[in-house]
């Protein structure tokens, strides 16, 4: 399976794919170093085994040949990946979330499987499986909310003045 970037130009205007449009919650992200790294080598178009998914609204993963992230088949083997498979979207709160979206095989996040359309937290390092495909893992910055940033800087501060 292999990942590439597509239709930079619809992402800009916030778009997620042609089909799939981004949830009303999602946001550009204000600092975000996130990365899918392949667990089964370089992604296509690629010379890196990592793609990055921490500057846009959000990316749809999937066969189609328009999605954001695009997983291809190996010898003529889907794994299990529908066309468009899974949403992975930034929430305003500084957050990103994976939603299923109602794919037949399947996502799971970290061992857990979830249910269609529900978001799911994700975490760094955490590993994502669509269908039965090797499993994809996030890399990069800390995510945490807005909320948990506030407080993690006031605590910061506190600690400084005495």
């Amino acid at each position: 399976i292999f990942i590439c970037n597509r239709l930079q130009a619809w992402l800009d205007f916030g778009f997620c794919y042609m089909g799939v449009p981004p949830p009303d919650w999602s946001a550009v992200p204000e600092q975000c170093d996130l990365q899918l790294e392949h667990s089964a080598g370089n992604f296509d178009g690629c010379s890196s085994s990592c793609i990055d998914v921490g500057r846009r609204r959000c990316y749809v993963l999937g066969t189609g040949q328009e999605c954001c992230v695009r997983l291809t088949t190996i010898d003529g083997k889907d794994q299990g990946v529908a066309k468009e498979h899974a949403l992975l979207a930034h929430h305003r709160n500084g957050l990103a979330y994976l939603v299923d979206l109602g794919s037949p095989s399947g996502t799971t996040v970290d061992g857990t499987c979830l249910k269609p359309h529900v978001p799911a937290r994700l975490k760094s390092g955490c590993s994502i499986v669509l269908g039965s495909a090797p499993p994809l893992l996030l890399r990069g910055g800390e995510l945490a909310s807005n909320k948990e940033l506030l407080r993690q800087s006031l605590a910061n501060e506190e600690r400084e003045e005495e």
